[in-house]
């Protein structure tokens, strides 16, 4: 069901101020479920996956566990037991990994645990990945009178690893050695991978432009917008 318009709105009126906001409320409350505090659970492979192409798989890395300060260990413990009980992360034994450090957030009492890719990084076959011009889409928006903006949670820990990388993604911890289902920040290629989303978005528009085709629907081509 497409959102309500008023009858208005056919007659080139634009809502009001609080119909706008009614109408906001209600679309939002169609799609609760969608917005989230924290991700509820590993999320599936889609038709977009992470994979990592080592250059050479014969390769071994074998860096040190660093120690987790003593004043993040509660925190620590807390995310381990999170993200391997909700599945994201699974305990191995293997011979290569990449480490994992312990970085101060801006509130110093708290830490974010990240993983240090960098040895596999220098092993892994570069793809070409652009990255979208930043200033060019600011002008862009400054443009329209109303915006909007939407924020991935994790976005790359909602992107699945294939079942081929996932032992490819390991690291050691003073907790242990673990590998990761789901795609890691600072990951090579990582950013291409999240661009391919929008090919995906693509084969979508594929399968309604074929609908209308089909039908004899027509569309303005002066005011159609795509990948904007």
């Amino acid at each position: 069901m497409l959102l309500k318009v008023p009858n208005n709105a056919l007659e080139g009126v634009d809502w009001t101020k609080d119909e706008a906001k009614a109408a906001l409320k209600g679309l939002l409350k169609r799609f609760d479920d969608v917005f989230v505090d924290k991700l509820p659970d590993l999320p599936p492979f889609r038709p977009v996956n992470h994979s990592i192409d080592l250059a050479d798989a014969n390769k071994i890395v074998r860096p040190r566990a660093n120690r987790i300060p003593d004043c993040y260990a509660t925190q620590w413990t807390a995310h381990v037991h999170k993200f391997v009980s909700s599945g994201f992360w699974v305990p191995a034994a293997l011979e290569s990994a990449c480490s994992l450090i312990s970085v101060p957030k801006h509130n110093c009492t708290q830490a974010q645990f990240v993983i240090n890719p960098c040895p596999r990084n220098e092993n892994t076959t570069k793809m070409a990945s652009l990255i979208p011009n930043m200033k060019q889409v600011r002008y862009r928006l400054a443009l329209h009178p109303y915006r909007s903006k939407l924020d991935f949670k994790n976005a790359y820990e909602q992107v699945r690893l294939t079942d081929e990388s996932v032992s490819l993604s390991s690291f050691v911890t003073s907790s242990g050695t673990f590998v990761s289902r789901v795609m890691q920040q600072g990951n090579c290629n990582a950013p291409d991978t999240m661009h391919q989303t929008r090919r995906d978005h693509l084969r979508h528009l594929e399968i309604i432009l074929k609908s209308l085709c089909h039908y004899r629907f027509y569309l303005s081509r002066s005011k159609v917008e795509f990948l904007t």
